[in-house]
C-alpha cells in the first residue's frame, strides 16, 4: 500500500472500482430514459401529424360530394408530416370517417356542409436501446382527431 504524499490517502484503485460500478448501475437507467424520450417523441409527432391530417381533411369537400377527397387531403398532409428519422414511421394506412348532418347543400344554391371528419393514424416506433432487447418488433402508437367541416359548397358545384 502506497501513500500519496500530496493528499495523505491511499491510491489502490478503489475510486476507479466505484466509478465503474456506478456506471454499470446507472447506464441501463440512462438508456431506458432515452427509450422513453424516443417513445414520447413518437407519441407527440404522431399526434401532431394526425391533427394536421384531420384539419386538411376537414377543409375539403366531404366524401358524399367528391369521392375520396377527405382521404386524399389527409394523406397529402400526412406525407408532409413524416419525420426524417427511421425510428418513427407513420403508416399511410389511415382511417378517415365522416359524419354528415343532412341536408347536404344542393343545386342551385350550394352552402355550408354540416358535419365532422375523423382521422386515425398509427405510427411504428423502433425503440433503440433497452426496450429493443426486451420486446421484439416495433411498438405501435395511434392518435385520433375529429374536426368539423369548414368547406362551403359553391353554387356551381352543387348538383
Amino acid at each position: 500500500m502506497r501513500f500519496n504524499r500530496n493528499h495523505g490517502c491511499t491510491t489502490n484503485g478503489a475510486s476507479l472500482a466505484e466509478a465503474i460500478g456506478a456506471i454499470c448501475i446507472l447506464l441501463p437507467f440512462l438508456l431506458l430514459a432515452l427509450d422513453g424520450a424516443v417513445f414520447f417523441a413518437a407519441i407527440t409527432i404522431n399526434d401532431s401529424a394526425c391533427k394536421n391530417a384531420c384539419r386538411a381533411a376537414s377543409t375539403g369537400a366531404p366524401d358524399a360530394v367528391i369521392k375520396g377527397e377527405p382521404r386524399k387531403n389527409a394523406l397529402a398532409e400526412l406525407h408532409l408530416s413524416q419525420p426524417p428519422s427511421n425510428l418513427i414511421q407513420i403508416s399511410p394506412n389511415i382511417e378517415v370517417t365522416e359524419n354528415l348532418q343532412p341536408p347536404i347543400p344542393g343545386s342551385p344554391f350550394g352552402g355550408p356542409v354540416h358535419g365532422e371528419v375523423s382521422v386515425e393514424t398509427k405510427a411504428e416506433v423502433s425503440l433503440p436501446f433497452i426496450t429493443k432487447l426486451l420486446r421484439r418488433g416495433p411498438t405501435i402508437v395511434s392518435a385520433r382527431h375529429t374536426y368539423a367541416y369548414t368547406w362551403v359548397m359553391p353554387p356551381e358545384v352543387a348538383n
